[in-house]
């Protein structure tokens, strides 16, 4: 996967440009899933923020997503 072979200065980049692209498109959770992935834990407010937001599945995707990032 391309996104590991990444520098950290640049997976933090990435990380904070999804943050801005998850409030433009608060119904992709492939953004939610890659900050999991990155276990970007500045991501969390915003997660929980957006967290609030959802119903059905969507949320407990969100919420699991989180738990990951969690140390």
């Amino acid at each position: 996967i391309y996104i590991d072979k990444l520098s950290e200065e640049d997976k933090v980049k990435v990380g904070h440009a999804l943050i801005e692209k998850l409030s433009e498109h608060p119904e992709d959770l492939l953004i939610v899933e890659t900050l999991a992935y990155l276990k970007f834990e500045a991501a969390i407010p915003a997660l929980k923020k957006h967290l609030e937001t959802l119903t059905d599945y969507k949320k407990l995707v969100v919420a699991a997503c989180i738990f990951q990032i969690k140390p």
